[in-house]
């Protein structure tokens, strides 16, 4: 599941945990039978939404600046054990990626092979996960709060700062 809001951006499953915070720090957690923070990335600016792909190889954060960073493991094998802070640069690496929006990114959300968005432009948009090529957009009524997305059964939720939850099924494979 995804959750966002303007202080902070968290993303989990069963495994692992991904959490930015308004700082700038992106942290990467282990939910194994004991929990343990595997590392820790500065990323300069306040971290508004959090996600990853299937298997963890890349790292989704938005900045409320409107800047997306995409965080990429250097290595195929994952860190199983906590990464010394000095040694971080050798197990994964940060860049600036265009953003999807010409505004602000309020929350990510990962929807298969497609990355879910929701600006303050008030577009919720969908685009490949590795082109980055847009495949879907709809303008959402009041002040996206947060968004979370289905693979399994194509739906993408969308949470309002009204109180509203609206739901959109997405068509197409």
């Amino acid at each position: 599941s995804d959750v966002c809001s303007s202080d902070l951006g968290l993303a989990a499953d069963a495994t692992h945990l991904l959490v930015g915070t308004k700082d700038g720090s992106l942290s990467w957690w282990s939910l194994g039978a004991a929990v343990s923070k595997l590392w820790s990335l500065q990323l300069g600016g306040p971290i508004s939404a959090v996600t990853y792909s299937p298997c963890y190889t890349k790292l989704v954060a938005s900045l409320t600046t409107g800047e997306m960073q995409i965080v990429s493991y250097l290595q195929e094998e994952l860190p199983t054990t906590p990464v010394a802070p000095t040694a971080i640069s050798s197990v994964v690496r940060a860049h600036s990626v265009s953003s999807f929006h010409p505004s602000s990114v309020l929350a990510t959300a990962r929807l298969g092979a497609e990355l879910a968005s929701v600006g303050s432009d008030g577009l919720l948009r969908c685009c490949d996960a590795t082109t980055r090529e847009p495949t879907a957009q709809v303008l959402v009524p009041g002040l996206a709060s947060c968004l979370a997305a289905s693979t399994a059964t194509r739906l993408v939720a969308v949470g309002s700062t009204d109180g509203v939850l609206r739901v959109y099924a997405r068509k197409g494979s």
